[in-house]
């Protein structure tokens, strides 16, 4: 909280985030020399009441149903792999709903630019690759890891039943 409050102190941010009581947004303050840059905040909320108010129904699409408090509290346990495409989809909703062509003011970067692609970039993407190809493939760990996933945020949900 502390390194958003300097952000949105020190920074001119086009969609402020709401800090605390005390604070609120800092939009309209400043330091003496004026902001001293521009930059965007773009988040995700990992509260089943945030992601129904403002990512929708289109959820429900992506997922092909509800979210449940147990698919929220496991992807909030960064340390799982298994929920790296819940996590994914879920980004790009709201980025579909959060970023918006006003926000980017003049040309891209050249490092935006996908057909510029740095010589470091191809070599961790061929040993990528490569890696992908020597790993063995199993569907029945992925559903293990992921029935252990689910247990253990089904765990936390019945240890702490007032959260969401």
């Amino acid at each position: 909280m502390f390194n958003q409050m300097q952000m949105q102190y020190l920074g001119e941010c086009l969609t402020p985030w709401w800090i605390n009581s005390e604070v609120g947004t800092l939009a309209g303050d400043w330091p003496p020399q004026g902001k001293l840059f521009r930059y965007m905040r773009y988040d995700v909320k990992l509260e089943r009441p945030w992601i129904e108010e403002n990512l929708g129904p289109e959820v429900k699409a992506a997922f092909g149903r509800s979210l449940t408090d147990v698919d929220v509290i496991r992807m909030r346990a960064m340390d799982d792999p298994t929920i790296i495409d819940d996590i994914y989809k879920l980004a790009c909703l709201a980025a579909e709903k959060q970023v918006k062509p006003e926000h980017w003011l003049g040309d891209a970067p050249p490092w935006c630019d996908p057909a510029a692609v740095s010589p470091a970039a191809q070599r961790r993407d061929e040993r990528i690759r490569a890696r992908a190809q020597t790993l063995p493939t199993s569907t029945a760990s992925a559903k293990l890891g992921e029935t252990f996933s689910k247990l253990r945020a089904m765990l936390v949900k019945a240890s702490h039943p007032n959260s969401n």
